[in-house]
């Protein structure tokens, strides 16, 4: 189940920040620690970081063409990798205010499924 949501701009910094309630950390926080990790393999390897496991999440990084997008899931969800691509995707496509309102409003009804359960 989706658990959050970052969006980094090219220099790492954090643009939009989207959790759960109750995820129990600050999406933002998460966000700057997983920038840093990715610039530095970047430049020590010339390769990036695709996914990163920890306690029970799992964060997926996508590369966009104007920084890189976050996805936290939770450790057994199978359609994390293939979902986090997708949100990547509209990310890419948000191009004015009103695209990355949108945008906001799709994650948050992802996040909102959850609740459901």
């Amino acid at each position: 189940m989706l658990q959050g949501v970052v969006v980094l701009n090219e220099s790492g910094e954090t643009v939009i920040s989207l959790g759960k309630n109750g995820m129990g950390c600050n999406t933002e926080m998460v966000g700057d620690l997983v920038g840093a990790v990715q610039m530095f393999i970047q430049q020590m390897t010339g390769d990036t970081v695709k996914s990163i496991a920890f306690g029970e999440i799992t964060l997926y990084l996508c590369q966009t063409e104007n920084g890189h997008v976050i996805t936290m899931y939770d450790l057994d969800d199978d359609s994390g990798k293939v979902q986090s691509q997708r949100i990547a995707e509209l990310v890419t496509d948000n191009r004015t205010m009103e695209d990355t309102f949108r945008f906001i409003n799709q994650i948050s009804q992802m996040l909102d499924e959850g609740n459901d359960t």
